[in-house]
């Protein structure tokens, strides 16, 4: 064999091994981003405007308390609150506030605490808190896109994220300093019910299980997470009545709600001692059926 063929042979293998197939990005791709990027960043701002017209405020009364556990939790460590007693709350018994509070809102907001100070980003902990429901606002309108996504398609998904973005009574539960557990709650809810759609749909073993850790995350935040257990349990249970069963139904309800209710109850607040409660046995009776 000559050395020009030679040559000819190791140049067709190198391209064939290191060439990357040139992919084309239409244009109704590049507007779609755009528009979330549009939906988000306004949805973001207009949740922003008291910071930015005036000084920063703690709506309601209720964020003051998730605001001193934040703070509790920033100083001392995830640890540390599971072995807090609080003596200065609830006088003059005082508070066991592992077996009394939720960990979902200050532990996210710790978490973005964290992040950002570990990037070198220098920001309190309290601006932290006041901004995160609005970020998880305008997040929630991206996660309700691609659950309108996943149920019909595209437009039905724009529409669902800017209805998300932009309703007045989310909108108010969402501005920058309501800083409770509905900022996490609802987007736990909206993600819980993309996920577990998109692992009945398409038989994804990795979306059930990202629906039961939302599921989990959902527990951990708000107690409205009763609502979504029955939900899903309502759900399953038409499922069945009008003969729609199907063994991805089966295998996504299952590991939805087992991983959820096992993970959700493993904090103190929870615990497996309401195992025996209606809304617990409920989602488990419809998973027996």
């Amino acid at each position: 064999m000559s050395f020009s063929k030679v040559k000819r042979s190791s140049v067709r293998f190198l391209k064939q091994v290191f060439h990357r197939p040139k992919s084309k990005i239409s244009r109704g791709s590049i507007m779609l981003v755009v528009t979330l990027l549009i939906i988000f960043t306004t949805a973001l701002l207009l949740r922003l405007a008291p910071l930015i017209d005036s000084q920063p405020i703690v709506r309601a009364f209720d964020p003051w308390f998730q605001l001193r556990v934040t703070d509790y939790v920033a100083e001392n460590g995830y640890a540390a609150f599971f072995t807090w007693f609080d003596d200065s709350t609830w006088v003059p018994f005082g508070r066991d506030m592992t077996t009394t509070s939720y960990i979902g809102v200050p532990f996210t907001s710790a978490f973005f605490y964290f992040l950002l100070n570990g990037f070198g980003i220098s920001v309190d902990v309290i601006s932290v808190s006041l901004v995160l429901p609005a970020f998880m606002g305008a997040l929630t309108a991206i996660v309700a896109f691609f659950l309108g996504r996943e149920l019909y398609n595209n437009t039905v998904g724009l529409f669902t994220g800017i209805f998300t973005a932009f309703i007045p009574a989310y909108l108010q539960r969402t501005i920058a300093g309501f800083y409770d557990n509905e900022c996490i709650g609802v987007f736990a809810i909206v993600l819980t019910t993309f996920l577990f759609m998109r692992g009945l749909k398409r038989g994804s073993l990795i979306a059930s299980v990202g629906a039961g850790l939302a599921l989990a995350y959902l527990q951990m935040s708000w107690g409205a997470s009763e609502f979504m257990l029955g939900l899903l349990a309502l759900y399953a249970f038409t499922m069945l009545i009008i003969g729609h069963y199907s063994k991805r139904l089966l295998s996504s309800y299952l590991i939805t709600i087992s991983l959820g209710i096992f993970v959700g109850n493993l904090i103190p607040r929870n615990g497996f001692g309401n195992m025996t409660d209606f809304t617990i046995l409920a989602p488990i009776g419809v998973a027996g059926l």
